[in-house]
């Protein structure tokens, strides 16, 4: 996973989730200066999301450390706030480090939203969340129907803080601390700019007096590599892929994208509200020219219009209102049409590409002895990137619409051909060309690595039983 230039230790300071803002006197521990802290244990490991690089999650203790890591705010009756767990995760990355981690201004979950702009963050509010990362944080205002008042009156008013797991179409998972005296992963509905709680607990976040918080918006950490694409161009990480048509009564929001079959062309909603075609290479192919102007919603109408909707109305459509038109396709041939009953129409005239010379081996790996032929690919399971044996040799990790993320630095020797690229039974993976023989591995010989993986995040990696022991290092950048 990309990280941040520097790492820094997380330092145990104290701040609050739900309570007013601890003030400790004192030297500040680092992680591991005091082994006398008792640790709990995490309800989640930080292993097992954000794709393997979170951080522990633990339910309502005072034990001072959560699998072995330092807490960064909370109170001694329970260093495992709320808030405490987007302070810990965003130090750790690097994404926020002023003050010791501890968010300045912040003594209560609401504040997170008051005070985005100081801390040098982004906000987008709900009913305009056109865009989400892993990684950005969910926001729960104050409830203002409690009449006993919010924060230091009321010191169950205060709001919750939640932090994004993953974005699979409309649906999204966060993670949280002590929401109803736990630690659980939450799952919300995203639609129309909006992120609905549907479990657990039936979707309400009660504020203790019985009174339901209300989602103010979310936050996001510019230094948040998750949500800027990483260092390749392309859709970046934390775009969604919604396959390759869009039916009657179907719609893309913000950096949503619909992709041929063959992963060469795809048509996304940008965040600046541009409708646009790109090809191989991230080139773009054409735009509905709508950037600024405030689209936040693609949507194929029933009336066989489609229609790219803002706050305030219609800001660009197909003009195709009143014919059969239920579908649009994202083809092969580069051409983005919409289709009826014998009715078809081109919403960007950009056909009449070449077929793909590459064909899908059918798989997301490689096992023991497994191989690809020249100009055949594995695919990520979620069907967004592609890892590719060129027939010149070159093996290559391809993003959506072919956008190179990482290539090995040789091709086949000059007068030879590439012939097949296989992972090997001593756990090698190895591409071969014709006299020559062995032209590139990944020195993995004698590993026993037994599974070589094109990952949902963007990482091809090789696997032994134990582990990882070697990837192309490109998790999460697009």
């Amino acid at each position: 996973m990309t990280r941040a230039a520097s790492r820094v230790k997380i330092k145990l300071v104290p701040s609050l989730c739900a309570l007013l803002t601890l003030v400790l006197s004192g030297a500040v521990a680092l992680v591991g200066a005091n082994p006398a802290l008792a640790d709990t244990t995490p309800t989640y490991n930080g292993t097992n999301w954000l794709y393997g690089d979170g951080v522990n999650v633990c339910g309502p203790s005072t034990d001072g450390t959560c699998g072995g890591q330092e807490h960064v705010g909370g109170v001694s009756s329970n260093w495992w706030q709320c808030v405490e767990l987007p302070q810990r995760l965003y130090y750790d990355r690097g994404w926020y480090t002023a003050n010791g981690g501890i968010f300045s201004g912040v003594s209560y979950a609401y504040q997170i939203w008051d005070d985005a702009s100081s801390l040098g963050m982004t906000t987008k509010a709900q009913g305009s969340i056109t865009s989400l990362a892993p990684g950005d944080m969910i926001v729960y205002y104050y409830s203002s129907s409690d009449p006993s008042g919010y924060g230091s009156s009321n010191s169950n008013n205060v709001g919750h803080v939640a932090v994004v797991n993953t974005i699979n179409g409309s649906t999204v998972t966060a993670m949280e601390q002590n929401f109803n005296g736990g630690a659980d992963e939450a799952t919300y509905t995203w639609n129309g700019g909006s992120l609905a709680r549907t479990a657990p607990d039936g979707g309400t976040v009660d504020n203790g007096d019985g009174y339901a918080l209300p989602i103010k918006g979310i936050v996001h950490s510019p230094n948040d590599e998750l949500g800027s694409g990483g260092t390749s161009p392309g859709v970046g990480f934390y775009s969604t892929y919604m396959g390759d048509q869009l039916d009657a009564n179907q719609s893309l929001y913000g950096n949503q994208y619909i992709m041929s079959d063959d992963n060469r062309f795809l048509l996304i909603l940008q965040d600046d509200g541009n409708v646009v075609l790109y090809g191989p290479g991230y080139t773009s192919l054409w735009s509905s020219a709508t950037g600024g102007d405030g689209g936040t919603q693609l949507l194929m109408q029933s009336d066989g219009n489609l229609v790219l909707y803002g706050s305030h109305g219609a800001v660009w459509s197909s003009a195709t209102s009143g014919t059969s038109a239920n579908e649009l396709l994202m083809q092969n041939d580069g051409n983005a049409v919409l289709y009826g009953s014998g009715y078809s129409h081109s919403i960007s005239n950009t056909g009449g590409h070449s077929a793909s010379p590459y064909s899908y081996a059918g798989s997301n790996q490689l096992t023991t002895n497994g191989y690809l032929s020249p100009n055949t690919y594995l695919r990520s399971g979620d069907h967004r990137y592609v890892f590719l044996f060129q027939s010149n040799g070159y093996v290559t990790l391809l993003g959506p619409a072919f956008v190179q993320m990482w290539q090995t630095n040789v091709d086949a020797p000059s007068g030879t051909t590439a012939t097949e690229f296989i992972l090997g039974n001593d756990g090698n993976l190895v591409a071969y060309d014709t006299p020559g023989g062995a032209y590139w591995s990944s020195a993995t010989s004698g590993t026993d690595a037994n599974q070589f993986l094109v990952q949902n995040d963007g990482n091809a990696v090789l696997y032994t039983s134990s582990g990882s022991v070697w990837s192309t290092g490109t998790a999460g950048q697009t």
